[in-house]
């Protein structure tokens, strides 16, 4: 009896192959994208603070419990409707403005304060929307989202030295509208939030050839903490990221003031421009400085870049740095800078926010602030 020999396994055709592959592939593909879009949240990029940065981060408790729209970042109720015969000012800007002082200490209450002092038949609406980090490429996605539908009588914008840095921090894997140019999402947003403008599997990519290339670090160095005071005394070996900055900066004023808002724009120094910084030294350590070798710059010159930079934009803009000077000098030798700042983290304590509240009404009173609205 014969026995009968297993036939040969038919084999596909090419075409058949590349097709099945591409099948694979693509379910492949497709669940990478779930997977990263579901679970990976891109990590901030940064080493100014601890956490994630999503497009609204370090928010007060107030908005978890009732939601953005209701309140400012300092707990401040509003409606997005003013009320009839009231001035509304907004703030802008990042720590200094949300400030590390109690709510009642910071910039925008000391002027709420004094202008109840000096107008107190006025009726003023001040909200802060200032927030810890925040930088023009942020606020401009925040004046979009939040701060534009309130139609603010003055918006108020206190724009960081070091803005123009973490400008370039949250860039790097920024989703950008290409009709606008403005980011539509940040570094740490979470992928279902973003639609589908760019794929979450390709920026883990991007972001994991971007490590790779840092020396399996996340930023590349120019980029660190560390370089600070170097941008405080040179600016201008870091102009790529004080374009990239202003050229947000300048969209983003453009916007404000075609809304029918009043723009002032104010800059002001951190500790490295004090002359005596010997109650800082371990505020300077941290900062990568010995205090005893650092040589203090003699003038703001980022400042003088942003006040050029406003001179072209047709912007107001102001220099709180003469003003630091002044009260350096006016607490003599024996005096203590910690009244300006804190030696813990480097803002303005609750002294200097009022005096930089009053340095902010005599610029409003200057650019022609109205007593009706």
């Amino acid at each position: 009896m014969s026995e009968t020999l297993p036939s040969p396994p038919v084999r596909k055709s090419p075409g058949k192959r590349l097709l099945s592959w591409s099948v694979y592939l693509l379910a492949a593909l497709i669940l990478c994208e779930l997977f990263f879009r579901l679970f990976w949240t891109e990590p901030p990029m940064t080493y100014i603070i601890e956490g994630n940065h999503p497009i609204y981060h370090h928010v007060p408790k107030a908005f978890t419990q009732a939601g953005l729209g209701e309140y400012d970042f300092r707990g401040r109720r509003y409606r997005v409707e003013k009320a009839p015969d009231t001035l509304r000012i907004v703030f802008l800007g990042d720590s200094f403005t949300y400030s590390m002082t109690s709510p009642n200490q910071t910039i925008p209450r000391h002027l709420e304060k004094l202008l109840a002092e000096k107008h107190p038949a006025l009726k003023v609406e001040i909200l802060n929307f200032g927030m810890v980090s925040y930088s023009p490429i942020i606020q401009e996605l925040e004046y979009h989202n939040l701060v534009r539908e309130l139609k603010a009588d003055w918006v108020l914008w206190l724009y960081d030295t070091f803005d123009p840095i973490d400008d370039t921090l949250y860039s790097r894997l920024a989703t950008v509208d290409p009709e606008t140019g403005r980011v539509v999402a940040v570094p740490g947003e979470p992928y279902r939030k973003t639609g589908f403008r760019r794929s979450a599997f390709l920026r883990f990519i991007e972001f994991a050839w971007s490590v790779a290339n840092n020396d399996w670090d996340f930023l590349p160095e120019r980029m660190k903490f560390m370089n600070y005071p170097k941008f405080a005394r040179n600016p201008s070996d870091f102009q790529d990221m004080i374009d990239r900055s202003f050229t947000i900066a300048g969209r983003l004023g453009k916007t404000i003031q075609g809304d029918g808002s009043k723009l002032l724009l104010f800059q002001y120094p951190w500790p490295f421009h004090l002359r005596d910084l010997h109650e800082f030294a371990e505020l300077m350590i941290g900062w990568g400085v010995q205090f005893s070798t650092w040589e203090t710059p003699t003038t703001n010159r980022f400042g003088e870049l942003v006040l050029d930079f406003c001179r072209k934009k047709g912007f107001s803009c102001y220099d709180f740095f003469p003003e630091v000077r002044r009260m350096e000098d006016e607490l003599g030798a024996d005096g203590s800078r910690l009244t300006i700042y804190y030696n813990n983290n480097g803002h303005f304590t609750a002294k200097a926010n009022a005096r930089f509240a009053r340095f902010i009404l005599d610029r409003l009173e200057e650019n022609g602030f109205a007593r009706t609205p």
